[in-house]
This record gives structure tokens, C-alpha cells and sequence, in this order.
């Protein structure tokens, strides 16, 4: 598929495993830094890209989620913004958007400067899309017989605004 993604613009990017460690004996893909690097290395071309998911990444004991993004940025198409906590056992539950493993703030400040940095080398109309992902369960969604863990309406709507601020604080401090 590589000629065609090029030549209609297409950018592909894979998601990293939800969670990064084997389930029910199940193996992973794509995990940490290891497997990132083969990924990309197997097509090394600008199209085939990553969906950096800080909440997936964040998950893993093994992962430095400012690190990869670091790394990983300039091969970066799509971002999640989610962050976990890792319990005893390696288990891990959701985190709030401005705690947790993600570092979101450390996160966005990297793709942000990514940002720039690209619009700085003529490409004015490249765009990074980030978005929240998850977010908590709020008091209203309890009894809510439409409630789907992990995207409750207030809860994402809350993660929204956790993260606009993030973005909004990133954006004029680089200024």
C-alpha cells in the first residue's frame, strides 16, 4: 500500500496495543519503544506513522510516555491524550488528564514544538490532530442506563476542558 499512501496523501498510523502487556496468553504488537522503532523501520518512509496514545503507552511500567513522544514525534500523525496510574501487580486504571503516567502537559509541549517545527520548514498546512481519550465517571453517569465506560459525556467533556487549558497554557508559553 506504500505507493498509493503516498501518492493520495495518506497517512497511516497504528494505534499501540490497549494494554501493552499480553491478555489471556495473547500477545502484543506494539508496546513500547522497541517495537515502535521496528514498526517504522519496516516502511521507513514520512506516511507510515504512529497514533501516539499517551494513555496506552502510560499503561506500561517499561514506558517513559515524554521520552517516546520525544522521540517518536517527527513520525507522529495522530495523538490521544489519556493518562493511567499502574497499580500493584502491573494493573492499571484511568488517570485524570492533568495526573497520572501520560505527563499530558510534558505530552502536548512536545507536539506542539513539533508543530512548529514543521509549519517552520514551508508546511503550513500540516495539521497534528489530538484529542482527549477516556475520561472519568461523573456522578450524573451512575444511573445513566446509556453510560459506556470510559466515555461518559460529563466526564469527557470535563478531560476536554483539563486539556484546552493544558493546550492554551502550552501554546502562549512558547510564544
Amino acid at each position: 500500500i506504500a505507493p498509493a499512501a503516498e501518492k493520495y496523501g495518506v497517512n497511516m498510523c497504528v494505534h499501540p496495543d490497549d494494554p501493552p502487556f499480553p491478555v489471556l496468553g495473547l500477545p502484543r504488537i506494539v508496546t513500547g519503544k522497541d517495537d515502535i522503532e521496528w514498526l517504522l523501520k519496516a516502511v521507513d518512509r514520512p506516511f507510515n506513522g504512529f497514533t501516539f496514545c499517551a494513555g496506552s503507552l502510560s499503561a506500561g511500567s517499561h514506558n517513559n510516555v515524554p521520552e517516546l513522544a520525544r522521540q517518536f514525534a517527527p513520525r507522529t500523525h495522530f495523538v490521544h491524550l489519556r493518562s493511567t496510574d499502574i497499580l500493584d501487580g502491573g494493573n492499571f486504571i484511568e488517570a485524570g488528564h492533568m495526573e497520572g503516567r501520560g505527563h499530558l502537559l510534558q505530552v502536548i509541549q512536545v507536539f506542539e514544538r513539533e508543530q512548529r517545527r514543521r509549519k517552520a520548514e514551508g508546511r503550513a498546512d500540516w495539521w497534528l490532530p489530538m484529542r482527549v481519550d477516556h475520561g472519568p465517571l461523573m456522578l450524573s453517569d451512575i444511573n445513566n442506563d446509556i453510560y459506556n465506560p470510559g466515555y461518559s459525556f460529563l466526564g469527557r467533556m470535563k478531560a476536554l476542558a483539563e486539556v484546552s487549558g493544558m493546550m492554551y497554557a502550552v501554546d502562549h508559553m512558547m510564544e
